[in-house]
């Protein structure tokens, strides 16, 4: 998600919320991650962070979960169906 940001050139407010919700996916992802979790802001020439931390009792995390899921499974929905057609060239076989 992070790097799709980047690439997308998002705004320092959409980053810092998309920031969280990479976290808490890559802890899915990786049983050695988990809370607490710790965001760092830095604006350009400041030469302050502002920081932030959630814990695991945090409602940060359920909430963000929640609407991240909901989101995406919209977006996923939007998207063209996938044929065999679309990978030309590979071994895909049809079940």
């Amino acid at each position: 998600m992070l790097e799709q940001a980047v690439r997308a050139h998002v705004g320092l407010r959409e980053a810092t919320k998309i920031a969280p919700g990479s976290m808490l996916s890559t802890a899915r992802a990786n049983l050695s991650i988990g809370p607490p979790y710790d965001v760092a802001i830095y604006r350009n020439g400041s030469l302050v962070f502002e920081e932030f931390r959630f814990e695991a009792d945090s409602p940060l995390p359920a909430n963000l979960e929640g609407l991240w899921e909901k989101h995406l499974l919209n977006a996923v929905a939007e998207l063209p169906p996938v044929a065999q057609d679309d990978f030309a060239g590979s071994d895909v076989q049809r079940a």
